[in-house]
């Protein structure tokens, strides 16, 4: 475990490239509940991201909107990592950030928001030439254990994201 953590540290610190980009636009696409714990659904999500987290160059800031269009909708922010793969155009991407989730068929005497809901996401992309990005991301809701009703959801998303 301390390898890993030494590892991310260390590719959190040498990764300085990512901290000099602009910010992005990314839109996204995907499909919902890959588990079926409830009505599988096409799923939307737009975000932006900018500047670097304090002296790690390699997290960014990230705020994000999902619409399942079943009604749900997730609301949050949080930060991003990516990381090249020796300096090509591949890389792998992560997120992490709490937020608001709104249910729209909950069981009758169950609330239809949860708060927090944390949206951890994850995958691999490729960098265009044209600065843009493309990238095949698994997602993960959850309220962390901490609201019984809340549940979870996974989903997979494909990503096509502009530097503006």
């Amino acid at each position: 475990m301390r390898i890993l953590g030494g590892l991310l540290v260390a590719t959190t610190l040498a990764t300085t490239a990512w901290a000099e980009e602009p910010r992005r636009l990314i839109f996204g696409i995907g499909y919902d509940d890959l588990r079926d714990y409830r009505e599988p659904s096409a799923q939307v999500s737009a975000e932006i991201e900018w500047g670097r987290v304090s002296r790690l160059p390699a997290l960014r800031w990230r705020a994000s909107a999902m619409a399942m269009l079943d009604g749900d909708l997730w609301l949050g922010a949080g930060v991003s990592y990516r990381a090249s793969f020796a300096d090509g155009p591949w890389f792998f991407e992560a997120s992490f950030g709490p937020g608001l989730y709104y249910r729209k068929d909950e069981d009758p005497g169950v609330g239809n928001v949860h708060f927090p809901m944390f949206r951890s996401q994850g995958g691999f992309g490729y960098a265009l030439e044209n600065g843009g990005t493309v990238a095949l991301l698994l997602t993960h809701l959850s309220d962390g254990g901490l609201d019984v009703d809340a549940g979870s959801s996974e989903s997979i998303v494909f990503t096509y994201s502009r530097p503006f």
